[in-house]
């Protein structure tokens, strides 16, 4: 007797279409990521490339939590020499925190998760927020200067480039994978 065994065609994963799985962090069985990336240029090593209005505000951020940074080692011989206002110049610490968090969130920009779009524009928000609030309790205007930088950010991380990295749509592959060789 002889069986017939029934044998169920399988299609060849390519190449890019595990690594497109991989860098979107998805386990999809049926629809499958041929290039998810098609809207994007690619760079010389394959990858896509990031649009200019994403760039541009990632170096903004980037310029933002340097400042920060910058300010925090200001801030520390003042600290140590004005031993008298320890406390009031403590206070000026939590205003650095988020364009440092704004930094951290721009470095995981890689991953083109939306939610880490949405996490900086929450956070360039906060930023001009917490200033006014310093302004209506200390009298000063750094709110005046990151206001329209902070929206300068926002307005270019709501364009639809910047929507688009973010948020990568699964494609179907355009045509079937060739039949496995029996």
């Amino acid at each position: 007797m002889d069986k017939q065994v029934a044998r169920i065609p399988l299609r060849v994963v390519t190449k890019d279409e595990i690594i497109c799985r991989i860098e979107m962090g998805l386990f999809v069985r049926r629809v499958v990521c041929a290039d998810a990336f098609a809207a994007f240029p690619r760079t010389e090593s394959g990858s896509p490339r990031m649009p200019l209005s994403v760039r541009v505000a990632r170096n903004l951020i980037w310029l933002q939590a340097t400042l920060a940074l910058l300010g925090i080692v200001l801030l520390i011989p003042e600290l140590v020499l004005d031993s008298d206002h320890v406390l009031e110049n403590l206070l000026y610490a939590p205003f650095y925190l988020p364009p440092l968090v704004t930094g951290w969130l721009a470095n995981q920009w890689h991953t083109r998760r939306p939610r880490i779009r949405h996490a900086t524009i929450a956070v360039q928000v906060a930023i001009p927020v917490l200033d006014f609030v310093h302004f209506l309790v200390e009298g000063t205007f750094e709110w005046v200067l990151t206001a329209p930088w902070s929206a300068l950010i926002v307005t270019l991380l709501l364009l639809r480039p910047a929507r688009t990295w973010f948020t990568p749509t699964l494609q179907t592959p355009s045509r079937p994978a060739p039949p496995v060789a029996t």
